[in-house]
């Protein structure tokens, strides 16, 4: 229950920052000479989901060293009771 309410705060505030950022910008690379006209919502959320994936891709990276660090500990300490 507490999930859905929660979900549901999130999708308003999306909603929200979506009405009020209607207005379009220009996104252009500096050396390139092209340039796209979005939504500045789209900026936003396009910025927020880029950095989840980011982050996310950073996190999973660390634990998957901890875990191959913890399995060769571990494989370790069982070859040294087996001595």
């Amino acid at each position: 229950m507490i999930f859905w309410l929660i979900a549901l705060a999130v999708i308003a505030l999306a909603v929200l920052v979506g009405v009020a950022n209607r207005l379009p910008v220009e996104l252009s690379l500096a050396p390139v000479p092209f340039s796209l006209t979005v939504p500045l919502y789209l900026v936003i959320f396009a910025s927020v989901f880029f950095g989840l994936i980011l982050g996310w891709s950073v996190t999973h990276a660390s634990a998957f060293l901890k875990r191959r660090r913890a399995a060769e500990a571990d494989r370790n300490f069982d070859a040294t009771l087996r001595r």
